[in-house]
Parts: structure tokens; sequence; C-alpha cells
């Protein structure tokens, strides 16, 4: 058995019967309790009964955890998972549970999780803003077995496994979005497993193959073709286990784009012929609207005596 209780999401075909049973197993007095498995200073206490496992993340570290994922390395899919209030959770298509919220120093939070397989393995992972704090496996411990060292996964597990390198939260974007024929377009990603090999696919095919960074992010660059057709325009990226996070952009010929509109014309008045030495006085004008000019005073060789910036006001 494992550990963990008070939560609130549900999602899966498991419906009613598997929240009654999250709810169920959060009210028993269990005894068999899991040795907590701790690195980086992120510990983790579990139970167990059947398919349905609880969670309890303890942040013993010095700073926030933001993200804890799960998936099952070994087989099996969640059917059902719960998170403790202020939290997020959501399954992406290849069976990562993804949860976001909060655990400060010294906080802990609560998480439950309904598998299609008994006493399931669970790979674990906990982040900050998108970096690897730690990370480990849940398994089931055999009756009576010696409690393994709390700082390294129990002797003889196997490693956490890869993960997945799309998450149901992976997003890319065209930068610009109305890119013309033959134009060079960045795409920009985020969300994406860290330091995974992904795939540009354009038109069913792949186009360039790249890897993400350590906080699974990306920019890349892709150069539509000169006679690409005006309207949407299609492209994903595509892990290696066939995930996709698809995104588009509107193909837009210079000729059927509106003209940029007319900078409003920098003006200044109010400036003396001429000044006196201590003598103040107001400097008016206008410029863009919510832009920001530069104002130099110079000296008489031609270079600056002072300087700054000065906000321009809504109405210019």
């Amino acid at each position: 058995m494992r550990r963990n209780a008070g939560l609130a999401i549900n999602t899966g075909a498991a419906g009613s019967r598997a929240m009654k049973a999250l709810t169920a197993l959060a009210l028993l007095a269990l005894a068999a309790t899991a040795p907590a498995w701790a690195q980086s200073g992120i510990s983790v206490e579990t139970e167990t009964l059947g398919r349905t496992t609880l969670v309890s993340v303890h942040n013993g570290s010095g700073g926030p955890v933001d993200q804890v994922r799960m998936w099952l390395p070994l087989g099996g899919s969640p059917v059902s998972f719960k998170a403790q209030e202020g939290w997020r959770a959501a399954a992406n298509s290849v069976g990562v549970v993804v949860f976001d919220g909060r655990i400060g120093p010294g906080g802990h939070a609560k998480f439950g999780l309904i598998s299609d397989v008994p006493e399931p393995t669970i790979s674990w992972k906990a982040l900050a803003s998108g970096s690897e704090l730690a990370v480990g496996v849940i398994r089931e411990p055999a009756p009576d077995a010696p409690a393994p060292d709390a700082s390294a996964p129990p002797a003889g597990e196997a490693p956490a496994g890869p993960e997945p390198a799309v998450f149901g939260s992976s997003a890319v974007r065209a930068v610009p979005a109305d890119p013309g024929p033959g134009d060079s377009v960045r795409l920009v990603g985020s969300g994406f497993g860290a330091s995974r090999a992904l795939d540009l696919v354009v038109a069913g095919q792949t186009a360039r193959q790249f890897s993400s960074d350590a906080a699974g992010n990306f920019v890349i660059t892709y150069a539509l073709p000169a006679d690409a057709a005006p309207g949407p325009w299609s492209f994903a990226v595509r892990g290696p286990a066939g995930a996709e996070a698809q995104g588009t952009a509107q193909v837009t010929p210079a000729s059927q784009r509106p003209p940029p509109p007319e900078a409003p014309r920098l003006t200044v008045s109010g400036v003396p012929q001429t000044v006196l030495r201590g003598e103040i006085f107001s400097i008016t004008g206008t410029a863009a609207p919510g832009s920001t000019v530069s104002a130099r005073v110079l000296g008489p060789d031609g270079t600056a005596v002072t300087g700054e910036p000065i906000p321009v006001d809504a109405a210019g």
C-alpha cells in the first residue's frame, strides 16, 4: 500500500465509480505504508489498494515545485485521477498525467490515480518552471521487505523510463502568424519533454528534426515555399511515440496585407531661442501614443549633457 488522501479533479472512463474508489481509499486507515522516495529534497509517500494509488509529495527543497507528472512506464493507462484543491490536472494522448499548481518549501500536495492494471508501476517527476527537480518510480514493495534507503530508488528498481516528448499541454505557434509565401517563419514551442528529439511535420512529411531544450522549449525556423498558397498553413511537432502538437498560420501575400499605419509625426514646441543658466522652461510635443521618446540636452560642443526617456501618454 502507499499513502495519500484529500483530492479534487476527475477524468476518464471510470466515471463516478473511480471517484468513489479514490474517496473511499482516502478515508481508510491503511496500515502498510511504502517508504518515502526522496531526491533533491523532494520526497514521495504512497498508498495503493488494487488499481488505486494515492501519492503525497513533500517539498523539502529550498524552492517551489509547480508541476508534478506521472505516467506508467511498464504498461497500462490512467483511468481516473484527482488533485487536491488549487491544482489543475490533465492527461495527454500518451498517458502522462500532468498536475499544475504550487508546493512551497516545506509544503506538500496530494494526488490520486486509478489505473487499468492492479498495483501499477508509476514514474513521477517534480519540476519548477520547466526544470526537473527530482524523478523516481513508485512500485509496491514486497510484503515484509526491509525499508529501502530513502535517498535513492529501491534496490533493483528500474529507472523511471523516458519522459514523453509531447504532452497535452505542449504548444507551438508561428511568428509571424501571417507569413507571406517564401517567408522564413519562427516556430516557438513550449511545454514539451526536456531535451527530447522532435520532428517538424509539414503536409504529412518530416521537414526538420531538432531537440527541445532542458526546459522543454524550442525556437526553430522554417522557410515557406515561394509558391505557398494563400490561406491556412498547418504544421505539427511530433515526438518519437507519435504524439503531436499542432499549429497553424495564415499565409498572406504582401499584396493582400493592409498597409502599415502611418507613424505619427514627432513634433516639439516650447524651446526658446535663448536659455539662461538656471532657467526652467517646459517642452511639449506629439508622438505615437504609448511610445517612448528620448530627450537630450546638448552642450556647445554638441555632446550630450543630459538625457532621459519620456513616456508618451494615450493621447500622443
